[in-house]
């Protein structure tokens, strides 16, 4: 609570000065992006999106903060509305970035959804909006991907989100604040204790409801080519038998299953949802987005939802099924990467209907 209070007394403060100085400087900073532009012969002005995007940014986080305390100020009068209005409050902010980051960014999200009906759907597929609790196991490339679950499955599908995210996003105020008071878990990377990462876990997936989801990125971090060969290097040094499922992929990471599988076990009811996505990858980071902005290309979203009772029922058997996934995504994501070249065939997949464009 101590670390929590001091964390948010250095924070919150730094966040409204920081909204207050952009905005102030926000007329110089354009001309100023677009000098930088002109002298670099940028095009589409990438520079001052990004100024416009921070901007935009800021002032959501702005506009959350002081919402979240309005939530706070008004929660004895209403407690029953408590957890119902700090979701609508998750849901704005999420819709808020992503509509901003559509004219700003260039971002454009295609979303395919794996129909069960179609010829060629893998056996045990369900429909994505299919009512009952849902695990989401998402890959996980950029800054900007974790937004993805929240936006199909929570702003459009209108699910209860309980995320597993890394600690470092509690530097983030509005999720700091909101992510406490939903059901959310900070993972503590690289943590001695982690038999207490795994209950914690645990009980984030226990009680889901049939309008809820868990979401988790099995990767655990950012993918790039240097980490992926880090990764190698330890396994080799370790000799482990993770090895060859490293060695296998190529835009992935090798899944990290103990994660998943707390989550599995403590709702055992729960059908597996697949998030794969491919597009991400120019801005993968801050410097890659002032590159590569504006977006040329959509993002093209993958979504397959898997019955629960067709999975294997114990952890090493899932544990497998959950490296065969990300071994489809790998040779997924290489097809796509190979069809970027021709637009018109990019989406060419039998399996698969276009559900949302935006």
């Amino acid at each position: 609570m101590a670390s929590t209070t001091a964390r948010r007394l250095v924070v919150l403060p730094a966040l409204f000065l920081l909204w207050a100085l952009v905005v102030l400087a926000s007329p110089v900073a354009m001309v100023v992006a677009g000098v930088v532009d002109g002298v670099r012969r940028a095009k589409g002005s990438p520079t001052v999106r990004l100024v416009v995007f921070a901007l935009a940014y800021l002032s959501f986080e702005v506009a959350g903060v002081l919402a979240a305390f309005a939530l706070w100020v008004t929660r004895p009068w209403r407690p029953e509305r408590w957890a119902a209005r700090n979701h609508r409050l998750q849901q704005w902010w999420t819709e808020s970035l992503v509509r901003v980051a559509g004219p700003v960014l260039g971002l454009r999200l295609t979303i395919d959804e794996v129909d069960p009906d179609d010829p060629g759907a893998p056996p045990g597929v369900v429909p994505v909006g299919a009512p009952g609790p849902v695990v989401v196991v998402s890959r996980h490339v950029s800054i900007v991907d974790s937004l993805l679950p929240a936006h199909r499955l929570g702003v459009e599908g209108d699910r209860r989100l309980r995320y597993v995210l890394t600690q470092g996003l509690r530097l983030d105020p509005c999720l700091d604040i909101v992510g406490h008071r939903l059901p959310n878990h900070f993972v503590v990377r690289g943590g001695e204790d982690r038999s207490a990462e795994i209950a914690a876990l645990e009980s984030l997936a226990a009680g889901m409801g049939a309008d809820e989801a868990a979401v988790i990125f099995p990767e655990g971090g950012l993918f790039s080519p240097a980490r992926r060969e880090r990764m190698i290097r330890r396994l080799a040094e370790r000799e482990s038998s993770r090895l060859p499922v490293a060695r296998s992929l190529r835009h992935l990471l090798a899944p990290r299953a103990a994660g998943t599988l707390a989550l599995l076990r403590a709702a055992p009811d729960a059908d597996v949802v697949v998030l794969a996505h491919h597009g991400m990858e120019p801005i993968a980071s801050f410097a890659a987005l002032w590159r590569n902005v504006p977006l040329t290309r959509p993002v093209r979203v993958r979504l397959t939802r898997y019955r629960r009772h067709g999975l294997p029922s114990d952890d090493e058997g899932l544990a497998h099924w959950l490296d065969d996934q990300w071994a489809a995504m790998d040779g997924w994501l290489d097809r796509a990467t190979r069809a970027v070249g021709a637009p018109d065939r990019a989406g060419a997949d039998p399996s698969h209907r276009s559900s949302a464009t935006r």
